[in-house]
């Protein structure tokens, strides 16, 4: 029986190592979204919003402030603009495809017998790919990712502006709980005034204890709704100071807007229509994803075809045992896809249907902003002339609440007479403090709906 003993031993080192410019974007490809979580590559509000690490609430705050730190801080925000960021790279990747491909392969090996003989080979090869022709596959797939990448961009766009409306219905709600607690505080001070009237006349004999125990009641209806209204601002406070993304136990001061009369709206809804279909950030990102899709049904389709590509290597090798060797090749490779178990078919089908569901998706966001114009349109126009009514009404119930505590006071009005006129002027602070907001609130809610919010203006108010 022989006595057998080998041992070979082998270290083998493969480069695949892309040719690039920049390390991480050799395209350029980022150039394509914004700088800013804040502000997205469509918005022409780029200089009005600069985000910085120290985004601090100390102080009072304006609405410009307040915008500004929730759309620097919010998290929404800043998931938006990463997936574009993410698109972004996408899209290099298919551009990618357009270029040649260089491997290079390493080898070193040393193999011993038995007899003591051994043997030493070292190689190297480089190895060439160049996709030539595909029938449209790349081109397909690179205008997919790059119409994506527009859909995420406005989808960033609408992100913003959604969050903005938010943040300004939250600042209005949040003025509006302020001012209406402050009403409240002079209704409880006009309650206490008619209930310590009211025993006045009680002590000195010339009214009744049923006056003295209505205006009581009164006084404790009035404190009761003064302490909901505090209970109120807190709670508006909170969602102020969420939609900042800081705490809600966060200690701020906020800068309320002129209380001016509103003017008039001068477009009108069909324009206002027109306007949004042409600057609705969430419409075009639909229209986008349409064109993606459709692009996606020729990359499916090219998948099916056959491709023509150039092919190259270059191998050198050295043996101890026999010698050295050099080797080139060139090529051209056609590769036809004959029979791939219908996956190319289904394939095809799946991105048709996708595309029909893109226009059924743009369809309904269509119809959708249509409504929310509307809407929008009617409500401004509604609260324009509730804002201007209740001026009236609070001048006419002021004039007649301080006529019924006169008149009370000197013995000719009743009791329920000056009640009345209370309740009636503490409803209408209350009411000319939110129909302004809710006006305010409502604008908002029209440039919203229109795709025509901007923050640059807000440093005018």
């Amino acid at each position: 029986m022989l006595n057998f003993f080998g041992w070979s031993s082998a270290v083998a080192l493969t480069l695949a190592t892309p040719v690039s410019l920049c390390a991480s974007d050799p395209f350029s490809t980022a150039e394509s979204v914004s700088d800013s979580a804040a502000v997205s590559i469509m918005s022409k509000q780029t200089d009005h919003v600069i985000c910085r690490e120290d985004q601090s609430v100390t102080g009072e705050l304006g609405l410009y402030d307040i915008l500004q730190r929730a759309l620097c801080k919010n998290p929404k925000t800043r998931e938006a603009w990463e997936n574009a960021l993410y698109q972004a790279a996408q899209v290099g990747s298919a551009k990618s495809a357009y270029l040649p491909t260089l491997d290079a392969s390493l080898l070193a090996e040393r193999t011993a017998v038995h007899d003591g003989a051994q043997n030493t080979h070292t190689g190297a090869s480089l190895n060439l790919g160049y996709l030539l022709f595909d029938f449209g596959g790349r081109e397909a797939s690179l205008k997919s990712a790059a119409l994506t990448l527009d859909a995420l961009n406005q989808t960033q766009e609408s992100v913003i502006q959604t969050l903005f409306y938010a943040t300004v219905d939250a600042y209005d709600q949040y003025l509006a709980a302020r001012y209406s607690l402050d009403a409240t505080k002079e209704s409880e001070s006009s309650a206490l005034e008619s209930f310590n009237a009211a025993k006045a006349r009680y002590d000195a004999g010339v009214s009744t204890l049923a006056d003295m125990l209505q205006t009581k009641t009164a006084y404790a209806q009035a404190k009761l709704e003064r302490i909901r209204a505090e209970g109120i601002l807190e709670i508006t406070k909170g969602s102020l100071a969420n939609q900042m993304s800081i705490p809600p136990d966060s200690d701020f001061t906020v800068r309320a807007l002129a209380s001016t009369v509103p003017e008039d709206y001068e477009n009108s809804i069909k324009t206002a229509m027109q306007t949004a279909l042409g600057q609705r950030p969430d419409l075009a990102a639909a229209k986008a994803q349409i064109d993606a899709a459709d692009e996606s049904v020729k990359k499916a389709r090219a998948a099916g075809l056959p491709k023509i590509a150039l092919n190259g290597s270059l191998d050198i090798s050295d043996s101890s045992q026999a010698g050295s060797y050099q080797s080139a090749t060139a090529g051209i490779t056609v590769s036809i896809p004959i029979f791939s178990g219908y996956a190319t078919t289904y394939a095809i089908e799946a991105a048709k249907v996708q595309s029909a569901i893109e226009r059924t998706r743009y369809d309904a966001i269509n119809q959708q902003v249509m409504l929310d114009v509307w809407k929008s349109y009617h409500a401004l126009m509604t609260l324009t002339q509730v804002y201007r009514t209740s001026l009236d009404l609070l001048q006419s119930a002021e004039a007649s609440a301080e006529t019924a505590l006169g008149r009370y006071k000197n013995g000719v009005g009743t009791i329920t007479e000056l009640l009345i006129a209370q309740s009636a002027l503490a409803s209408a602070k209350v009411q000319k403090i939110q129909a302004f907001y809710n006006w305010y609130t409502a604008r908002t809610a029209l440039a919203f709906a229109m795709g025509r919010l901007d923050f640059g203006k807000m440093k005018k108010e």
